[in-house]
C-alpha cells in the first residue's frame, strides 16, 4: 500500500484525535444544565467522539467515530439489555502514516444488501500550525455479517474511475460514502462521492462490493420545491452526501437531513456548499420539507414549515413522529397516520428536550414501524443520537465526556449516554 503522497486535502474535526487535549479543558455549565444533570445522572459508560455514521448490516447496527462499533439489531425489549451492549469492530486499517503518531481513523460507514463499506483516513501533520491533515483516504468493503470474530476487510480500488485524464490519485479523490438508510435489507443501496475522470468533477457512483461502481445518471436531486431536479449525466452532484428511496425512486441531496417512509419524504436544506465534510462545518435550516405522491417528476403534496427547533441536521422517522437532530439538541415533530408532519415541533414526554444542549449531528431509530418517545416496550422503539460540540470547547456548556452517543430505551423512558461495557475506557 502506498504510504504518502504529500497532498493536503480538507481539514476536518477529529474528536478522537484531540480527546486528550479536550479532556484537559474546563467548560462553564449554566444553571439549567446543572439542574438537568441533577435530575438525570449521566451514565459513566458512553462512546465519545464525533459520530459520523449509523448503518444497518446483517443482524447488527454499526456506528463510526474514528473507530467502528457494533451491537445486535434486536431491540432492548427482546434482549432485556440497555447500556453497555456495543462492541468494537475490527478496523480495516490501523497503522500510522510513515510513523506519524495519529492512527488511521474510520470516519464513515455505509451498507447495501450484501456489503458493509468503510471510509478510512490516514493523517499527517501540518508543520506550519500543528493541525492534523488528511493525507490518504481508503475505501474498504466486507461481506462478513458476523463481526464478533473479526472482520475480513478488502480495499475497493477506484483507479479506473479516478485516474487517466485527471491529476487525482486513488488516495485523495474520495469525499464521502453514504447509503439510502433502508430498513429492509433487500432495498439497501450505498454510494460514494468521488472525483470522476469521465466528468472531470466530483460526482456520485453506486457501490458494488469490490467491483467497479456505476455512475448515478438517473433519479432526482432535491431542491426545496415540489419539482426536484431530474438527474442526468451532466447534473452537478459534487456536494451530494445523502440519499433515500421513496416510491421506487432514488432521491439525492446536498444535505444530511433526509429520510423517507412509505408515506412520504422528509428533508431540510443546508446552507453550506460543503455538506459532505464533518459535522464541525455543518450549518442548516429550521425548515422541514415534506413531499408526498411523486408523479411525473412532481410531488402532488409538498409542504415547507419552520419547526422552530433549530437547524435540522438529521432526521429519523418512526411510526408517530420524526426524531430530529438539531443545532439545539434533540427535537421531534409528530406525524399523522398518512405521514404528514405537524407545522411545529412537538414536546418530548421523556427528557429528550433537555438531555443534550449541543449539536446532534446524527439520529437513528431502530424500528421505524414502532412509536417514538413512548414508555411501551411493546409499541416503542430504541433510539440513538450523536451529540457533538460545534466550534470551541471553551464556549460550550458541554464537556467532551458528555458528548458522543446517547440512547433512548422505552423501558427506561429516558435518554442517557450509551456505550460498551469496558469500564477501563469509560465505555469507549
Amino acid at each position: 500500500m502506498k504510504k504518502t503522497f504529500g497532498k493536503t486535502l480538507v481539514k476536518i474535526l477529529s474528536v478522537a484525535v484531540c480527546s486528550c487535549a479536550v479532556l484537559s479543558m474546563n467548560s462553564c455549565h449554566d444553571p439549567i444544565f446543572e439542574k438537568i444533570n441533577e435530575e438525570v445522572a449521566l451514565e459513566k459508560l458512553g462512546i465519545n467522539g464525533d459520530v459520523m455514521s449509523f448503518t444497518r448490516f446483517g443482524d447488527y447496527i454499526y456506528l463510526s467515530n474514528g473507530r467502528v462499533y457494533y451491537k445486535t439489531g434486536k431491540s432492548s425489549a427482546k434482549t432485556g439489555e440497555l447500556n453497555g451492549q456495543w462492541d468494537r469492530a475490527t478496523l480495516p486499517l490501523t497503522e500510522s502514516n510513515d510513523g506519524y503518531e495519529v492512527p488511521a481513523l474510520t470516519m464513515y460507514l455505509a451498507s447495501d444488501s450484501t456489503t458493509l463499506y468503510a471510509l478510512t483516513y490516514m493523517w499527517k501533520e501540518d508543520t506550519s500550525d500543528g493541525d492534523q491533515l488528511v493525507d490518504e483516504i481508503h475505501l474498504f468493503a466486507t461481506t462478513d455479517k458476523d463481526p464478533s470474530d473479526g472482520t475480513d476487510w478488502r480495499e475497493v480500488y477506484l483507479s479506473s474511475i479516478i485516474t487517466g485524464t485527471t491529476s487525482k490519485d486513488p488516495y485523495s479523490a474520495i469525499r464521502v460514502i453514504f447509503d439510502n438508510q433502508a430498513y429492509a435489507e433487500s432495498e439497501r443501496k450505498a454510494y460514494v462521492n468521488v472525483y470522476s475522470k469521465e466528468k472531470s468533477a466530483y460526482t456520485i457512483y453506486r457501490l458494488n462490493g469490490t467491483e467497479t461502481p456505476t455512475m448515478v445518471t438517473e433519479g432526482y436531486k432535491l431542491n426545496g420545491t415540489a419539482t426536484p431536479d431530474a438527474i442526468t449525466a451532466e447534473t452537478d452532484m459534487s456536494t451530494v452526501c445523502s440519499t433515500t428511496t421513496y416510491s421506487g425512486t432514488d432521491f439525492f441531496a446536498n444535505y444530511h437531513a433526509l429520510a423517507s417512509t412509505a408515506n412520504g419524504i422528509y428533508y431540510s436544506t443546508s446552507a453550506t456548499s460543503s455538506a459532505y465534510t464533518s459535522s464541525a462545518n455543518l450549518s442548516g435550516s429550521a425548515t422541514l420539507h415534506f413531499g408526498k405522491s411523486f408523479n411525473n417528476g412532481t410531488f402532488t403534496t409538498h409542504t415547507s414549515n419552520d419547526l422552530g427547533a433549530g437547524s435540522i441536521l438529521s432526521i429519523a422517522p418512526a411510526a408517530n413522529a420524526l426524531l430530529l437532530g438539531t443545532s439545539s439538541g434533540l427535537g421531534r415533530v409528530n406525524i399523522s397516520t398518512d405521514g404528514t408532519p405537524e407545522s411545529s415541533s412537538s414536546d418530548f414526554s421523556s427528557n429528550g428536550d433537555s438531555i443534550i444542549s449541543e449539536y446532534v449531528f446524527k439520529v437513528f431509530v431502530l424500528d421505524p414501524s414502532k412509536q417514538e418517545d413512548t414508555a411501551s416496550n411493546e409499541n416503542g422503539t430504541d433510539e440513538y443520537a450523536a451529540s457533538t460540540i460545534y466550534g470551541s470547547i471553551r464556549g460550550s456548556s458541554d464537556t467532551f465526556s458528555e458528548t458522543g452517543l446517547y440512547a433512548y430505551y422505552p423501558s427506561r423512558h429516558k435518554w442517557n449516554r450509551d456505550g460498551t461495557s469496558d469500564t477501563s475506557s469509560g465505555g469507549n
